[in-house]
Protein backbone atom coordinates (compact mmCIF):
# COMPACT_ATOMS: atom_id res chain seq x y z
CA UNK A 1 0.00 0.00 0.00
CA UNK A 2 1.65 3.30 -0.92
CA UNK A 3 2.11 5.22 2.17
CA UNK A 4 1.11 9.22 1.90
CA UNK A 5 3.76 11.58 3.09
CA UNK A 6 0.47 14.65 4.42
CA UNK A 7 2.43 17.54 5.62
CA UNK A 8 1.16 21.26 7.67
CA UNK A 9 3.63 23.65 6.31
CA UNK A 10 5.67 24.60 8.98
CA UNK A 11 9.02 24.10 9.98
CA UNK A 12 11.23 24.64 13.28
CA UNK A 13 13.71 27.74 13.78
CA UNK A 14 17.29 27.39 12.63
CA UNK A 15 18.61 30.39 14.06
CA UNK A 16 21.52 28.38 15.57
CA UNK A 17 22.83 27.59 12.96
CA UNK A 18 26.42 29.85 12.20
CA UNK A 19 27.29 31.93 9.53
CA UNK A 20 29.72 34.59 8.56
CA UNK A 21 29.45 38.70 8.92
CA UNK A 22 27.39 40.19 7.03
CA UNK A 23 26.07 44.14 6.80
CA UNK A 24 22.30 43.44 8.17
CA UNK A 25 19.99 46.27 8.75
CA UNK A 26 17.30 45.17 11.09
CA UNK A 27 13.64 46.51 11.46
CA UNK A 28 12.67 48.49 8.53
CA UNK A 29 9.26 48.75 8.13
CA UNK A 30 7.78 48.49 4.62
CA UNK A 31 4.11 49.80 5.03
CA UNK A 32 3.48 53.57 4.65
CA UNK A 33 0.49 54.12 6.79
CA UNK A 34 -0.16 53.49 10.18
CA UNK A 35 -0.64 49.64 11.05
CA UNK A 36 -2.08 47.68 13.97
CA UNK A 37 0.44 44.98 13.52
CA UNK A 38 3.59 47.04 12.65
CA UNK A 39 5.85 45.11 14.02
CA UNK A 40 5.33 41.98 11.73
CA UNK A 41 5.32 44.71 8.69
CA UNK A 42 9.04 45.00 9.07
CA UNK A 43 11.82 43.50 7.23
CA UNK A 44 15.52 42.83 7.59
CA UNK A 45 18.16 43.38 5.07
CA UNK A 46 20.90 41.71 4.54
CA UNK A 47 23.41 43.05 2.44
CA UNK A 48 26.23 42.22 -0.05
CA UNK A 49 29.48 44.33 -0.29
CA UNK A 50 28.88 44.28 -4.19
CA UNK A 51 27.41 47.12 -6.02
CA UNK A 52 24.25 46.83 -7.44
CA UNK A 53 24.04 42.97 -6.32
CA UNK A 54 20.56 41.43 -7.43
CA UNK A 55 18.69 41.15 -4.04
CA UNK A 56 16.33 38.19 -2.95
CA UNK A 57 13.12 39.24 -0.74
CA UNK A 58 12.65 36.47 1.57
CA UNK A 59 9.10 34.72 3.38
CA UNK A 60 9.70 32.78 6.19
CA UNK A 61 7.57 29.57 6.06
CA UNK A 62 5.51 28.64 9.26
CA UNK A 63 1.92 27.30 7.63
CA UNK A 64 0.76 31.20 7.13
CA UNK A 65 0.47 31.02 11.09
CA UNK A 66 3.82 30.84 12.43
CA UNK A 67 7.54 32.17 11.78
CA UNK A 68 9.57 35.53 12.37
CA UNK A 69 12.13 37.35 10.08
CA UNK A 70 15.07 36.16 12.59
CA UNK A 71 14.79 32.64 12.06
CA UNK A 72 16.05 32.80 8.42
CA UNK A 73 19.19 34.88 9.36
CA UNK A 74 21.53 31.97 8.66
CA UNK A 75 20.18 31.44 5.45
CA UNK A 76 20.28 35.36 4.68
CA UNK A 77 23.54 35.90 6.04
CA UNK A 78 25.11 32.75 3.16
CA UNK A 79 23.34 34.16 0.47
CA UNK A 80 24.55 37.70 1.07
CA UNK A 81 28.49 36.44 1.29
CA UNK A 82 27.43 34.70 -1.91
CA UNK A 83 27.10 38.16 -3.80
CA UNK A 84 23.24 38.28 -3.22
CA UNK A 85 21.27 40.76 -1.17
CA UNK A 86 18.40 39.43 0.95
CA UNK A 87 15.50 40.95 2.32
CA UNK A 88 13.64 38.93 5.12
CA UNK A 89 10.58 39.99 5.69
CA UNK A 90 7.95 39.30 8.65
CA UNK A 91 3.74 39.46 7.37
CA UNK A 92 0.97 39.26 9.57
CA UNK A 93 -0.04 35.77 10.37
CA UNK A 94 -3.26 33.71 10.52
CA UNK A 95 -4.90 31.95 13.85
CA UNK A 96 -3.71 28.80 14.42
CA UNK A 97 -6.28 27.14 16.49
CA UNK A 98 -5.68 24.25 15.20
CA UNK A 99 -2.08 23.93 16.79
CA UNK A 100 -3.63 25.59 19.86
CA UNK A 101 -6.75 26.71 21.33
CA UNK A 102 -4.81 29.93 22.39
CA UNK A 103 -3.49 30.90 18.87
CA UNK A 104 -7.09 32.36 18.09
CA UNK A 105 -6.33 35.70 16.26
CA UNK A 106 -5.06 36.96 13.12
CA UNK A 107 -5.81 37.63 9.38
CA UNK A 108 -7.08 35.54 6.48
CA UNK A 109 -5.72 35.86 2.68
CA UNK A 110 -5.54 37.91 0.67
CA UNK A 111 -3.73 40.06 4.11
CA UNK A 112 -0.85 37.99 3.77
CA UNK A 113 -0.04 38.53 0.23
CA UNK A 114 -0.64 42.07 0.54
CA UNK A 115 2.35 42.59 3.07
CA UNK A 116 4.53 40.79 0.61
CA UNK A 117 3.58 42.61 -2.10
CA UNK A 118 3.91 45.87 0.00
CA UNK A 119 7.58 44.81 1.15
CA UNK A 120 8.75 44.00 -2.61
CA UNK A 121 7.39 47.69 -3.68
CA UNK A 122 9.41 48.79 -0.47
CA UNK A 123 12.57 47.12 -1.69
CA UNK A 124 11.98 48.54 -5.12
CA UNK A 125 11.73 52.14 -4.16
CA UNK A 126 14.71 51.98 -1.74
CA UNK A 127 17.50 50.15 -4.26
CA UNK A 128 19.74 52.95 -4.41
CA UNK A 129 19.72 53.96 -0.73
CA UNK A 130 20.74 50.10 -0.27
CA UNK A 131 23.20 49.46 -3.01
CA UNK A 132 21.34 46.67 -4.82
CA UNK A 133 19.40 46.55 -8.23
CA UNK A 134 16.24 47.37 -8.53
CA UNK A 135 15.90 45.48 -11.61
CA UNK A 136 17.28 42.55 -10.27
CA UNK A 137 14.97 41.63 -7.54
CA UNK A 138 14.10 37.85 -6.99
CA UNK A 139 11.14 36.29 -4.48
CA UNK A 140 11.63 33.33 -2.87
CA UNK A 141 10.27 31.29 0.47
CA UNK A 142 10.18 28.06 1.74
CA UNK A 143 7.03 26.15 2.80
CA UNK A 144 4.27 28.45 3.12
CA UNK A 145 6.65 31.24 1.93
CA UNK A 146 7.15 29.33 -1.05
CA UNK A 147 3.06 29.26 -1.75
CA UNK A 148 3.51 33.06 -1.09
CA UNK A 149 5.97 33.67 -3.82
CA UNK A 150 4.66 31.73 -6.37
CA UNK A 151 1.27 33.97 -5.89
CA UNK A 152 3.03 37.16 -6.18
CA UNK A 153 4.59 35.86 -9.72
CA UNK A 154 1.40 34.39 -10.56
CA UNK A 155 -1.54 37.02 -9.91
CA UNK A 156 -0.75 40.36 -11.10
CA UNK A 157 -3.40 42.42 -8.84
CA UNK A 158 -1.37 42.30 -5.69
CA UNK A 159 1.05 44.00 -7.52
CA UNK A 160 -0.44 46.37 -8.96
CA UNK A 161 -1.96 48.09 -5.98
CA UNK A 162 1.59 48.82 -5.51
CA UNK A 163 2.00 50.27 -9.03
CA UNK A 164 3.98 47.54 -10.30
CA UNK A 165 3.72 44.94 -12.47
CA UNK A 166 4.51 40.83 -12.80
CA UNK A 167 7.72 41.89 -14.62
CA UNK A 168 9.18 43.47 -11.71
CA UNK A 169 9.85 40.22 -10.78
CA UNK A 170 13.02 38.90 -12.43
CA UNK A 171 12.83 35.49 -11.00
CA UNK A 172 10.88 33.34 -8.50
CA UNK A 173 12.21 30.17 -6.06
CA UNK A 174 9.61 28.58 -4.87
CA UNK A 175 10.88 25.91 -2.14
CA UNK A 176 8.98 23.24 -0.44
CA UNK A 177 5.27 24.79 -1.06
CA UNK A 178 1.66 23.56 -1.88
CA UNK A 179 0.13 25.54 -5.00
CA UNK A 180 -3.16 24.43 -5.45
CA UNK A 181 -4.87 25.05 -2.00
CA UNK A 182 -8.24 23.20 -2.90
CA UNK A 183 -5.75 20.17 -3.34
CA UNK A 184 -4.16 21.16 0.26
CA UNK A 185 -7.13 21.37 1.50
CA UNK A 186 -8.51 17.79 -0.23
CA UNK A 187 -5.57 16.14 1.05
CA UNK A 188 -6.15 17.32 4.88
CA UNK A 189 -9.50 16.10 4.66
CA UNK A 190 -8.53 12.82 3.19
CA UNK A 191 -5.52 12.04 5.62
CA UNK A 192 -5.68 14.53 8.21
CA UNK A 193 -9.58 14.89 9.02
CA UNK A 194 -12.21 17.22 9.20
CA UNK A 195 -10.43 19.48 11.97
CA UNK A 196 -7.06 20.15 11.01
CA UNK A 197 -8.86 20.96 7.15
CA UNK A 198 -11.48 23.29 8.33
CA UNK A 199 -9.14 25.01 10.85
CA UNK A 200 -5.91 24.98 9.04
CA UNK A 201 -6.61 25.60 5.64
CA UNK A 202 -10.20 27.33 5.38
CA UNK A 203 -8.66 29.34 8.43
CA UNK A 204 -6.35 30.80 6.79
CA UNK A 205 -8.14 31.15 2.98
CA UNK A 206 -11.53 31.22 3.81
CA UNK A 207 -14.75 28.94 3.84
CA UNK A 208 -15.43 28.37 -0.10
CA UNK A 209 -14.09 26.07 -2.68
CA UNK A 210 -13.81 29.52 -4.51
CA UNK A 211 -11.44 31.60 -2.15
CA UNK A 212 -9.52 28.41 -1.96
CA UNK A 213 -9.00 28.22 -5.74
CA UNK A 214 -8.43 32.18 -5.67
CA UNK A 215 -5.49 31.82 -3.20
CA UNK A 216 -4.07 28.96 -5.34
CA UNK A 217 -0.90 30.16 -7.82
CA UNK A 218 -2.20 27.19 -10.37
CA UNK A 219 -4.92 29.38 -10.61
CA UNK A 220 -3.14 31.76 -12.34
CA UNK A 221 -0.45 30.53 -14.15
CA UNK A 222 -1.17 32.27 -17.88
CA UNK A 223 0.28 35.11 -15.93
CA UNK A 224 3.66 33.90 -14.79
CA UNK A 225 5.95 35.87 -16.75
CA UNK A 226 9.38 35.72 -14.89
CA UNK A 227 11.87 32.51 -14.64
CA UNK A 228 10.69 29.88 -11.90
CA UNK A 229 13.29 27.47 -10.15
CA UNK A 230 10.80 25.09 -8.35
CA UNK A 231 12.17 22.51 -5.41
CA UNK A 232 10.46 20.37 -3.57
CA UNK A 233 11.43 17.44 -0.96
CA UNK A 234 9.93 14.60 -0.24
CA UNK A 235 6.98 15.60 1.80
CA UNK A 236 6.26 18.60 -0.41
CA UNK A 237 6.81 16.36 -3.44
CA UNK A 238 2.42 15.54 -4.05
CA UNK A 239 2.23 19.22 -3.93
CA UNK A 240 5.02 20.32 -5.97
CA UNK A 241 4.32 18.11 -8.80
CA UNK A 242 0.54 19.75 -9.01
CA UNK A 243 2.29 23.03 -9.88
CA UNK A 244 4.89 21.62 -12.04
CA UNK A 245 2.24 19.19 -14.40
CA UNK A 246 0.14 22.42 -14.52
CA UNK A 247 3.40 23.96 -16.29
CA UNK A 248 4.28 21.37 -18.78
CA UNK A 249 1.14 21.83 -20.04
CA UNK A 250 1.30 25.80 -21.04
CA UNK A 251 3.57 27.17 -23.63
CA UNK A 252 6.14 30.13 -22.96
CA UNK A 253 6.50 29.33 -19.51
CA UNK A 254 10.33 29.68 -18.33
CA UNK A 255 10.76 26.74 -15.40
CA UNK A 256 13.35 24.41 -14.12
CA UNK A 257 12.56 21.83 -11.21
CA UNK A 258 14.84 20.30 -8.68
CA UNK A 259 13.05 17.30 -6.30
CA UNK A 260 15.42 16.87 -3.16
CA UNK A 261 13.74 13.52 -2.46
CA UNK A 262 16.59 12.32 0.13
CA UNK A 263 14.92 15.08 2.43
CA UNK A 264 12.15 15.65 4.46
CA UNK A 265 10.33 18.92 5.12
CA UNK A 266 12.30 19.68 7.76
CA UNK A 267 15.81 18.33 6.91
CA UNK A 268 15.72 20.02 3.79
CA UNK A 269 15.53 23.55 5.28
CA UNK A 270 18.47 22.66 7.78
CA UNK A 271 20.38 21.70 4.72
CA UNK A 272 20.26 24.82 2.82
CA UNK A 273 20.64 26.73 5.78
CA UNK A 274 23.75 24.79 6.65
CA UNK A 275 27.03 26.48 6.28
CA UNK A 276 28.68 23.25 4.64
CA UNK A 277 28.08 23.97 0.68
CA UNK A 278 25.57 22.14 -1.08
CA UNK A 279 24.21 21.68 -4.51
CA UNK A 280 20.60 22.97 -3.76
CA UNK A 281 22.35 26.02 -2.38
CA UNK A 282 24.28 26.70 -5.49
CA UNK A 283 21.30 26.40 -7.54
CA UNK A 284 19.64 28.88 -5.87
CA UNK A 285 22.57 30.85 -6.54
CA UNK A 286 23.22 30.03 -10.07
CA UNK A 287 19.57 30.99 -11.12
CA UNK A 288 19.75 34.16 -9.54
CA UNK A 289 23.01 35.02 -11.40
CA UNK A 290 21.14 33.28 -14.65
CA UNK A 291 23.47 30.03 -15.08
CA UNK A 292 22.22 27.14 -16.24
CA UNK A 293 21.53 24.78 -13.53
CA UNK A 294 21.36 21.53 -16.02
CA UNK A 295 25.11 20.20 -14.11
CA UNK A 296 23.12 20.18 -10.95
CA UNK A 297 20.15 17.95 -11.80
Amino acid sequence: MKKYFVITLIFLSLAHIEAQEAKVVKDLSYYSEESLDAEKQMLDLYLSAEKDAPILLWIHGGAWAFGDKKDEASLAKLLSNQGISVAVINYRLSPAIWADPKFNTGIRHPEHIKDVASAFKWVYDNAGKYNFDKNRIFVSGYSSGGHLSALLATDPKYLEVEGLGLDNIKGVIPIAGAYDIPAYYDTHLKFNGIDLAENHVKGVFGDTREELYEASPTTHLKNLKTPMLLISESQSYQYTRILEEAMKKMSGIDFEVLHAHEFNHKEFYQHLSSTVPNKYQRAIIEFINGKSLSKLK
